[in-house]
């Protein structure tokens, strides 16, 4: 049996916007879905702003090269920001007939 988890802890993550338009915020988060499907996508509402947020990176120099990709994509100024991000763990075999 192949046994992984998630887990939250310290890493990166892409801020693409902060504003107070949900409607804007909601509309970028739909186009980083389409763009990069692979990639959770997060809004924060940090009253009063709805923040765009996407990626779970454990290494800045992971999260700076996705950040060059997302600013190619929008033509905006996006940036690093330190989050608790997802993490889940490498599969394991275990043997759980004992």
């Amino acid at each position: 049996t192949i046994l992984s988890h998630n887990y939250k802890g310290p890493g990166y993550r892409v801020q693409v916007i902060s504003t107070n338009n949900r409607q804007t915020a909601y509309a970028i988060k739909s186009k980083l879905l389409q763009n990069f499907p692979n990639e959770k996508t997060y809004i924060i509402f940090q009253s009063p702003y709805f923040k765009v947020r996407i990626g779970n990176f454990s290494e800045r120099d992971a999260a700076e090269a996705f950040q060059l990709d997302v600013q190619r994509l929008l033509s905006i100024n996006a940036y690093i920001v330190r989050d608790n991000v997802e993490m889940s763990t490498a599969g394991e075999e275990v043997n759980l007939q004992e």
